[in-house]
This record gives structure tokens, C-alpha cells and sequence, in this order.
């Protein structure tokens, strides 16, 4: 990935696009799992991953130091998911009609309430 570490979207070679943007949440990472910064994680899925089930499988694997919303394409197949994610948990939704908009909070009446 070329540019800034921080950088907050980026596509990779596998045609994997991956933007993040800040959510607001109440929990903390676990002290028992590893957890990164949601930039540290962008980089690595950038890095490692090659489909949308890799970006969730790396999204089991590892906490968040706060919460972030991935909005992730696959450009080979076209397909979607927002990955709403807490420090410990997250939620994956499918786009409606393939229409993504980003916003700064979680669609879920209390953001920290993710299951």
C-alpha cells in the first residue's frame, strides 16, 4: 500500500477496497486478545486479505482499540459489507439496492450496543 500509514482508505491488489471511519462506542478491547488501532487494522487487511470473509475472519481474530466502521468492496465480484465494530464485537451488514453512504455513527438506536 503506498502513501500514508494513517491513511483511512485503500484498495490493494486483490481489488480489495477498504475505507474506515470513527464509531463512537462505550466498551474497551479485551486484556486477553490482541488488539490495534482501526489504522493498524486497515493496513493489515490491505496486506493480508483478499476477500470479504478474510476481512471478517481478521476482524474475529483481533479487538479494536476504539470503534470503526469498515465499508469493504470486493472489486472482483462486486459485493459489499459494513463492518460495525466495537472494540470487542462488530456487526456486518449487507448494502441495500448496493448503495453505501458513510456516516460518523452506527445505524443501531445505541451504537455501543452491538451484538
Amino acid at each position: 500500500m503506498e502513501g500514508d500509514v494513517f491513511s483511512g482508505t485503500g484498495i490493494n491488489y486483490e481489488q480489495l477496497w477498504i475505507h474506515s471511519q470513527f464509531l463512537q462506542v462505550e466498551d474497551t478491547p479485551r486484556s486477553d486478545k490482541p488488539h490495534y488501532p482501526r489504522y493498524v487494522i486497515l493496513t493489515e487487511a490491505l496486506e493480508t486479505c483478499q476477500t470479504l470473509s478474510d476481512v471478517e475472519y481478521l476482524l474475529n481474530s483481533i479487538d479494536r482499540d476504539d470503534g470503526v466502521i469498515f465499508f469493504v468492496v470486493d472489486g472482483k465480484t462486486n459485493e459489499s459489507v459494513i463492518f460495525e465494530c466495537t472494540c470487542q464485537q462488530y456487526i456486518s451488514k449487507v448494502p441495500v439496492d448496493d448503495l453505501i453512504i458513510a456516516k460518523n455513527h452506527s445505524s443501531n438506536a445505541n451504537p455501543g450496543d452491538i451484538s
